[in-house]
């Protein structure tokens, strides 16, 4: 089901998006609103899986964990069980956040949260072909 957002709905996403630790009180400043309005409509928000949870954004510098790097793996066959292969390889894998398979060219594009390159040994899937990065 999607919800139909005001225009103070949004106000309050994007001040959210820019700073999660707002007060109601805070909050309502920025959008102009009342507290009780504004916490009214938090609440509704948050109920109707709007806003699915309350995150920090990390510096990777300060934290030592290194750059986020987006890898583009292509796979040398396109049968059925080599993408079940290769997606079980990277579940195990810590250092890759995201993968999505991307249209056109059956290709798989990584976040790897780490900043180290994965090679196709590391990943253990003898399918994958070069990478773009």
């Amino acid at each position: 089901m999607t919800a139909a957002l005001s225009e103070i709905d949004i106000k309050i996403l994007v001040a959210l998006q820019e700073d999660s630790r707002l007060t109601v009180q805070e909050l309502a400043d920025r959008v102009g609103t009342s507290p009780s309005s504004c916490w009214r409509r938090l609440k509704s928000l948050e109920e109707t899986g709007v806003i699915r949870r309350y995150t920090a954004l990390v510096d990777p510098k300060a934290a030592s964990v290194g750059e986020c790097v987006f890898a583009h793996v292509t796979l040398e066959r396109h049968k059925e069980n080599a993408v079940e292969q290769f997606e079980t390889a990277i579940a195990d894998m810590p250092e890759v956040l995201e993968c999505f398979a991307v249209t056109a060219g059956h290709m798989h594009q990584l976040d790897e949260g780490s900043g180290h390159i994965i090679d196709r040994h590391h990943v253990g899937c003898p399918e994958v072909g070069d990478r773009d990065r």
